[in-house]
């Protein structure tokens, strides 16, 4: 049998709430495309984008991979009723978190990013935490070094795409594709705001030992 590691979902969803009602009011109070007019102040917003997007993206490898592999059998079927809102909110807001960003454009150094963090958070997850005997202290120490280190290595990413579209440097800006407008129906406002308020209603009755599921169980 081989081993591997993944979160709980149970535990993940009260990580998902809190990020989901930090975008959900980044979402209501900025508008789309939003960018000050004074370029200085400029650098520092698109910064905090990156940093923000980058964000976003790491975590959604993280929750993506945890509702994976409890669809494909790793966690008990037994607690199904108790597990499957979590997945189910993790597997939407965590393709969300990767795809709006990374590939509502074909950017070529959004396509490397991916494959890179991809790879680097499959390595850590299921070969190098699984190596060690006692996982936790590996844990504990690697993980917040790894969600750092793929968030500021995607900064210059966001920097640099938005800087080659402002110049207009058309080998590196040139996308393979373009959709925005279809990503933009899957994953709307409306949406994310629904799947807002299931995660936070998810959350609080994980705490009690309940879910969305076991609302009218007896």
């Amino acid at each position: 049998m081989v081993n591997t590691f993944s979160f709980n979902p149970m535990v993940l969803i009260h990580i998902c709430a809190l990020v989901q009602t930090v975008f959900v009011a980044f979402q209501l109070i900025l508008p789309d495309e939003f960018s000050p007019e004074d370029k200085s102040s400029g650098l520092i917003v698109n910064i905090i984008k990156g940093l923000g997007w980058g964000t976003l993206i790491v975590l959604g490898l993280i929750f993506l991979d945890s509702a994976l592999l409890w669809l494909f059998g790793n966690w008990s079927m037994a607690d199904w009723l108790f597990q499957l809102p979590s997945v189910i909110i993790l597997l939407y807001l965590g393709l969300a978190y990767i795809i709006v960003p990374l590939f509502s454009k074909g950017n070529l150094l959004d396509i490397i990013f991916c494959g890179a963090a991809v790879t680097t958070v499959l390595v850590f997850l299921h070969w190098w935490i699984p190596s060690h005997a006692v996982m936790g202290p590996v844990l504990e120490g690697g993980l917040p070094i790894l969600i750092g280190v793929l968030i500021g290595a995607y900064v210059p990413v966001f920097l640099l795409k938005n800087k080659q579209k402002e110049e207009g440097i058309k080998n590196w800006r040139k996308n393979f594709w373009d959709i925005r407008k279809q990503l933009h129906q899957g994953f709307s406002r409306t949406l994310h705001f629904i799947f807002w308020v299931l995660a936070v209603v998810q959350s609080m009755l994980a705490f009690y030992g309940y879910s969305i599921l076991t609302l009218g169980a007896s």
